[in-house]
């Protein structure tokens, strides 16, 4: 874990440098490229923005652009001052439009794969919306550029992504070569014989094969799905990931499920809980500690 709190503390002082950078105002109206291809023009610099994600939030923090967030989703609560900030809903059940508009935001940077109701009924309001929806780490960093340009705060996202990209370098460095173990990533085991896991083209399948795993999930209909346990003890996953152990999941009800002690991640006591999630489910500043820890887990070898 050395190795993770080097990273960790590199990350601190890039974020505490942040706040120096100089922010710069774009005088004119310019158009952006999101991450659904959407061509979004922005009339000036904003000073109002509402962040509809955690991971965003994070970004935009980050960033040094904490002060100019008038209103975040109802779970944004990193970092601290994120919670006293005015929550406007969230994806599920629903955002509260009425509360968006009353804050009078010039920029609501909103997530998702395709492009969400709520998203389309802002723009129609003309409430500019850029939509980050990153697939893996080297995605994160792209995004922190994208959200630097528009807030006039690059220089603040060169210093981050630049640390960022460095410690991805030294794990994909690392694991270069390594034979790859099978993983499973359980995100909810509330029905033990049909837990759901992490498939294809979901961001935790992309940090699994960053960190030098296999996901063994990566076979199913979705990004996320329910695999029953025949298919799981079949697939023998040599690594099991409990992404739900902050909602009461432990290594011990895993390892009673009935037939899961053929699993070779069983046997050999490989079941690992993620006391943290938000440090692998945020595609945002964080996410490369949780990438850290990740490796970590699956080549505990490389990071003695």
């Amino acid at each position: 874990m050395k190795l993770l709190r080097f990273f960790a503390a590199i990350l601190v002082i890039c974020l505490a440098g942040l706040t120096a950078c100089s922010k710069t105002s774009t005088p004119t109206s310019t158009t952006y490229t999101d991450d659904l291809g959407r061509i979004v023009t922005i009339q000036t610099t904003p000073h109002r923005i509402v962040s509809l994600s955690p991971s965003n939030t994070e970004i935009l923090f980050a960033l040094g652009e904490g002060s100019e967030v008038v209103g975040t989703d109802d779970y944004s609560d990193y970092p601290a001052e994120a919670k006293t900030i005015t929550h406007v809903g969230s994806a599920f059940p629903s955002f509260n439009i009425e509360t968006i508009v009353s804050l009078k935001p010039d920029l609501a940077v909103a997530f998702g794969y395709t492009l969400p109701d709520y998203a389309t009924k802002l723009q129609s309001l003309g409430i500019p919306v850029i939509v980050l929806a990153p697939k893996d780490v080297s995605g994160v960093i792209n995004d922190i550029t994208l959200v630097g340009k528009i807030t006039g705060a690059a220089s603040a996202a060169k210093t981050l992504t630049t640390g960022m990209q460095n410690s991805l370098n030294t794990v994909e460095s690392k694991i270069k070569g390594v034979t790859a173990p099978r993983v499973l990533w359980e995100f909810d085991g509330t029905d033990p014989g049909n837990p759901w896991v992490a498939g294809p083209g979901s961001f935790n399948d992309a940090l699994i094969t960053l960190a030098g795993g296999q996901n063994v999930g990566a076979g199913g209909p979705t990004s996320s799905w329910q695999m029953g346990t025949e298919d799981i003890v079949k697939a023998d996953p040599q690594i099991i990931i409990l992404d739900d152990y902050q909602f009461g999941m432990t290594v011990e009800s895993v390892e009673q499920r009935p037939g899961w002690s053929a699993i070779t991640a069983v046997k050999n006591g490989a079941v690992y809980p993620i006391t943290d999630s938000d440090l692998t489910d945020r595609p945002g500043p964080r996410v490369i500690q949780g990438l850290q820890l990740l490796a970590e887990i699956i080549h505990p070898e490389l990071f003695k």
